[in-house]
């Protein structure tokens, strides 16, 4: 069907397309939207009317120049067979053609049509709307790139992933050990700032999805992959190992050792080490020590490392729980220490468990730190706790040493990039985060880039990178992308997503979508939901910088607000004075000086904000709360200034606002 031929509007299996709106509809899933350049690959397959598209073929037709690799492409893909609930296994719409390209399988009908539309004589026609949308997302996507000059020169870095390796014991059972030995092997290579390795997390993700080897190397745009086996006997264990050239599909090195269980830290370094000479030109990596004389104690860290993988509430406790169980074998185990102030770290902060999970991961981490001042987990650790704690300007510092000890550790350089942009540094947060997603494509967390995207003014880049997130894994994401959908005023999807969101009773999904009623006009929904959060939740008294925030908003719907915004004033000058400096402390304190009429109050407090990193201009333009100075001199000067320090950020990632 050529591009003269397809209607605005067509069937393709029990799927409705509509391109102009970029949606998709089907009587069994209900609709679902795709990003305009996941639309712009459907439609160039649909032009092909059956054939094989080749894979510089499609990246012509939509990216036209821009320099993308084709892990962009097997990413859009992916959102493509997601959303059209395919399977890359067992393909019913689009068929990869290994190293060659993508078909579509299914015939294409215009509304009405009987049969199917005759083929299309034409190849692959560049449509004109595609290299449009082409060329306005160009810039933001280069951003992404290994060779952007914005994001750091990665072009000469190969990009090596690490399988999962098997486990071939006798009696089986030892998948953790078999998997944390390459996990182990993953984190001395990471530490190389000449290698760029790919996120075990990523890797995982295909895996469990049933791609195969080859086909996750594509996804993930590998250069090198490396793979091998483990059997465990008794007291010794057999390891192979492999490392393959992608491109060629050849074998570059491979070894195998049989050693006693006692060596398998020295087997690991030396894995690690001939790897560095084969791939880094020669390039050596610093010796790791063995963290534990106890191989019991290891043994159980490696279950706990398998539990902490899955990130979930149940599987974090188990984490926790079996990296106390190591170090009570062993005391001196700073690794298993900084693992479990990760763990803790991550019930207290990222499920929200509260302050005493993360003072307890601060404890443990300062004890890792103890023994080992260079313990980059150690590190990454602490600055999560006290993100998590609020203490936010310390935890950048920790951080920032964090990645640069392990350049290649995804979940830090993520905390590395929010921790940067709570303190106004856009700059750095879209490289962090671009780094991270680069090295980890499965990372859903991706809602935050494409806010920063939109704010410093390119939101088509920006709504494409949100929306991947909550494609990828709907929850936390879903959550954020409604956050966003208030700020390019789409109500009515801001609305659905938080109805989502609300459904999966995330926390804190009252308080934001509380807020998107508020803004929209919705008065009712928003008083419901607002004092649905105060009441009922209590880190809605307690969270890091989220808290209070529903009861000055509350107090806008209030026949008597003074006790809401008492109430509010005196948690957030509370938990100021406990150390917590993100912006938003300063920020809600404006907002109930703006509600209490007290103008040159609020501004004190909107100057303390700035100070503190807040650059959120169109927070401050949409935020109800100040509206009653907005008519005000010192209103448009200080939004003059947000403008301006937008500006120059902006120009210097290459982008327009």
């Amino acid at each position: 069907m050529s591009d003269s031929q397809r209607s605005d509007r067509y069937r393709l299996a029990d799927w409705t397309v509509e391109p102009s709106r970029l949606r998709i509809h089907s009587e069994r899933l209900g609709e679902r939207r795709l990003s305009p350049r996941a639309m712009s690959v459907l439609n160039v397959l649909v032009d092909a009317d059956g054939e094989v598209v080749k894979k510089y073929d499609l990246l012509d037709a939509v990216w036209g120049n821009a320099d993308v690799s084709d892990g962009m492409l097997s990413q859009t893909v992916l959102e493509l067979r997601n959303a059209l609930d395919d399977d890359a296994k067992d393909p019913r719409v689009i068929e990869t053609i290994r190293g060659v390209g993508f078909r579509l399988i299914p015939a294409v009908e215009s509304p009405g049509d009987t049969e199917a539309p005759a083929r299309a004589r034409s190849r692959l026609p560049l449509i004109s709307a595609l290299l449009a949308v082409a060329l306005s997302i160009a810039i933001g996507w280069q951003l992404l790139q290994p060779d952007s000059p914005d994001a750091g020169t990665d072009d000469d870095k190969p990009r090596l992933m690490v399988l999962p390796f098997e486990d071939r014991s006798p009696d089986g059972g030892y998948d953790y050990f078999a998997e944390g030995i390459a996990d182990e092997i993953s984190i001395h290579l990471a530490r190389s700032p000449g290698l760029r390795l790919v996120a075990n997390r990523a890797v995982l993700e295909f895996a469990d999805q049933g791609l195969i080897p080859d086909d996750i190397a594509d996804n993930v745009s590998a250069d090198l992959m490396l793979s091998g086996s483990v059997q465990r006997r008794d007291e010794t264990f057999l390891l192979v190992v492999r490392l393959t050239d992608v491109e060629r599909g050849e074998e570059v090195w491979i070894t195998r050792f049989e050693r006693p269980a006692g060596d398998v830290f020295a087997v690991q370094d030396e894995v690690a080490q001939s790897i560095a000479a084969v791939v880094l030109r020669g390039q050596p990596l610093a010796p790791r020590g063995s963290p534990t004389e106890d191989l019991s104690a290891y043994d159980i860290y490696l279950q706990g490392r398998a539990s902490q993988r899955q990130l979930s509430p149940g599987a974090t406790a188990e984490a926790i729980r079996l990296f106390e169980h190591a170090i009570e074998l062993d005391p001196g185990f700073a690794l298993a220490r900084a693992r479990l102030a990760e763990s803790l770290a991550i019930q207290g902060y990222i499920f929200q468990s509260g302050e005493p999970a993360l003072q307890s991961a601060l404890h443990h981490a300062e004890l890792a730190l103890q023994a080992d001042p260079e313990l980059a987990d150690g590190l990454y650790a602490k600055s999560l706790a006290l993100a998590g704690l609020g203490r936010f300007a310390e935890a950048y510092q920790q951080v920032q040493v964090a990645t640069q000890l392990l350049p290649n550790h995804s979940d830090a350089l993520f905390l590395a990039g929010s921790l940067a942009e709570a303190r106004g540094d856009l700059v750095s947060a879209v490289q962090d985060y671009s780094l991270a997603l680069r090295l980890n494509p499965t990372l859903p967390r991706t809602v935050a880039l494409g806010r920063l995207y939109v704010l410093l003014g390119d939101r088509t880049t920006g709504l494409q990178i949100a929306e991947r997130g909550h494609l990828l894994a709907p929850g936390y994401p879903t959550l954020y992308l409604a956050f966003l959908m208030l700020f390019i005023d789409d109500d009515a999807r801001a609305e659905d997503l938080c109805g989502q969101a609300l459904a999966m009773d995330l926390p804190r999904s009252r308080n934001l979508c509380g807020f998107i009623a508020l803004a929209s006009g919705r008065r009712s929904d928003a008083q419901e939901l607002l004092n649905a959060d105060w009441e009922n939740d209590p880190r809605a008294r307690t969270g890091p910088f989220t808290f209070a925030a529903s009861a000055t908003h509350l107090a806008m719907l209030d026949e008597n607000p003074e006790p809401l915004l008492a109430d509010s004033e005196a948690i957030t000058l509370s938990k100021i004075s406990d150390g917590n400096d993100h912006w938003s402390l300063r920020y809600n304190l404006a907002a109930v000086a703006s509600l209490r009429g007290e103008a040159d109050t609020a501004f004190e407090w909107l100057d303390e904000s700035y100070e503190q990193g807040f650059r959120d201009v169109q927070l401050l333009e949409l935020d109800p709360a100040f509206d009653a100075v907005r008519k005000l001199p010192q209103y448009s000067s200080f939004v003059r200034r947000l403008e301006a320090d937008l500006d120059t950020m902006a120009a210097e990632l290459g982008l327009v606002r």
